[in-house]
């Protein structure tokens, strides 16, 4: 496998990539406290019959952080990462907080949009109980990153209730705690953009085919936003895997891998 490697400069900010394969392209969005190697089981597999694009977002991984005061927003950088890479169309894939980004890409630039992968799905602007447990975990997240070190913080986020099927799984616990992540976010003020409306205001204007992909014991919260967009966009359809929590592709990566590839295959 011939893997490209570097640095893309984007919007005054620099992206690590790789990149591998040919033929049409996929674009896979890592989620929140991860890096683009969370998506290692999808790589190789997805190269065979797609140009296949992995990445750290701004503040992630590799990537250059955020820089106090200098506007940005993850689906700007993403556009720009696709021109640079000389992409005019991809197929999207986000889990978590990158499903998030991945909407908000899609619904910004259609014209640049295949497909939509919803997988472990978030949406900017859902608000419901659940979210609001979702944020007392991190909510002594800066805190924890101040007094004891990212490592600590990090270990206080994977051990919440919500991933406790997700850590039960000695391989997937042992590659999350060695992806890379400085927790930047907890001790700075991220002059990110947001949407406006938020993407949950707008996703009735998606009409590209859509997999929503959630799990068993995936977080409540995605389990009701994968319910939410499988009402709301048209041209959708939801699955899900059983006996697997909210890091899918990385707990089931066979049947993750072989749900995705029939998708491609049908557009």
């Amino acid at each position: 496998m011939n893997v490209q490697k570097g640095f893309a400069t984007v919007n005054r900010g620099r992206l690590y990539y790789e990149t591998a394969g040919e033929g049409k392209s996929i674009v896979l969005i890592h989620g929140n406290l991860c890096d683009f190697s969370m998506w290692n089981d999808q790589f190789e597999v997805f190269s065979q019959d797609y140009k296949v694009i992995t990445y750290d977002m701004r503040g992630f991984g590799k990537s250059s952080l955020p820089i106090e005061g200098e506007v940005y927003s993850h689906h700007e950088d993403l556009k720009e990462l696709l021109v640079y890479l000389g992409v005019l169309e991809a197929h999207v894939l986000g889990l978590s907080a990158g499903c998030y980004v991945a909407i908000n890409f899609v619904l910004t630039y259609p014209k640049m949009s295949t497909s939509l992968i919803a997988t472990g799905p978030w949406v900017g602007g859902y608000d419901s109980r659940s979210v609001k447990e979702i944020n007392l975990v991190f909510k002594p997240l800066p805190s924890i990153t101040k007094e004891k070190g990212a490592e600590a913080a990090n270990e206080h986020f994977w051990n919440a209730p919500f991933f406790k099927h997700t850590m039960k799984n000695p391989k997937v616990a042992n590659q999350i705690r060695h992806m890379n992540y400085s927790c930047w976010h907890f001790l700075n003020e991220d002059p990110h953009h947001y949407l406006d409306p938020p993407a949950v205001q707008q996703i009735d204007k998606l009409n590209i085919p859509t997999l929503i992909i959630t799990a068993e014991y995936d977080i409540k919260a995605c389990r009701e936003i994968a319910d939410l967009l499988e009402r709301v966009i048209p041209n959708s359809k939801k699955v899900i895997i059983g006996d697997a929590g909210h890091m899918i592709n990385m707990e089931k990566p066979d049947i993750f891998n072989d749900m995705v590839l029939r998708f491609l295959k049908k557009i």
